[in-house]
């Protein structure tokens, strides 16, 4: 779906920094792989400012913020995605959250405020 994302922001519907959510493992779409994600990255358009996270379906959820860190884009875990923290262990966002922070640190990325996302997606403080 990222041409078409191009496409309307061509158009004037959509304003940089354009922001994909690249959605991975679970049935029928795309699959949790590092090829994968590469392929999703490597489409991105160079002339436009881009922002990018990933996020990984049930068993997936990890590898997937690993993914994200190690590539340099922004990751979304949570129960919305992935109730077990791990196998047979059910997980609160909190819980989720605290390990993609902690990970974040342990790979030398700086986890950013609500403040700081907010400016990277130009959203306004309500």
């Amino acid at each position: 779906m990222i041409q078409p994302v191009v496409d309307l922001f061509y158009q004037g519907i959509f304003k940089a920094p354009l922001y994909f959510n690249f959605v991975m493992g679970m049935k029928n779409i795309q699959p949790a792989t590092f090829d994968q994600v590469a392929a999703c990255i490597h489409a991105l358009p160079r002339e436009i400012p881009c922002n990018w996270n990933i996020s990984g379906v049930g068993k997936n959820q990890l590898f997937t913020t690993y993914l994200g860190i190690a590539l340099g884009g922004n990751i979304r875990v949570g129960i919305e995605d992935n109730v077990f923290l791990s196998k047979g262990v059910y997980g609160t966002n909190a819980q989720f959250v605290e390990r993609a922070v902690m990970l974040s640190k342990t790979y030398g990325r700086t986890p950013a405020t609500p403040d700081e996302a907010r400016q990277i997606l130009g959203l306004a403080k309500v």
